[in-house]
């Protein structure tokens, strides 16, 4: 009797892992890694400069997750240059099992790549907090994730 009673305590383990809003949340956040950006679009009219982030996000529990937020802010060898991320147009939701990329333009102002053209080299910091929610019957959780991405950077603006 005691194996069947350890079999139902694990087997009800493995359901709360596996079905918990709060861990899937956590489990579905903290696989969220920035792949990579690109330079998008210089305005040097309007001194602004438009920089594509790819964000990979990858979903390992069964739950479905929704993406409800992504803030991110963008220095430039430590510098802020008015950096705000301009709303997305993808799908929020990440299915169980499914990676999922999320694009996101960040929007700098003023900064050395609109007012120079050439080859530029910076230290980029991408400051990222994605926030998400999951439901589960009567159960609702939402949860936020900070990531902090640090690289080397050179670029060539014409």
């Amino acid at each position: 009797m005691t194996g069947v009673a350890l079999i139902l305590v694990a087997g009800g383990y493995f359901a709360y892992i596996s079905l918990a809003p709060d861990v899937a949340l956590r489990r579905t956040l903290g696989t969220a890694e920035i792949k990579r950006y690109s330079l998008h679009k210089v305005e040097p009219e309007l001194n602004k400069t438009l920089i594509l982030t790819s964000i990979e996000i990858s979903n390992p529990t069964l739950l479905p997750i929704t993406i409800t937020e992504v803030n991110a802010t963008l220095l430039l060898d430590g510098t802020d240059y008015n950096s705000r991320i301009l709303p997305g147009i993808d799908d929020p939701s990440i299915n169980p099992g499914e990676t999922k990329e999320i694009l996101r333009f960040i929007q700098i102002q003023a900064s050395p790549i609109s007012k120079n053209p050439g080859r530029h080299g910076f230290n980029v910091t991408v400051k990222l907090k994605i926030t998400a929610e999951v439901s589960l019957l009567f159960l609702q959780e939402e949860d936020t994730d900070s990531l902090i991405h640090t690289d080397e950077w050179t670029l060539d603006v014409e």
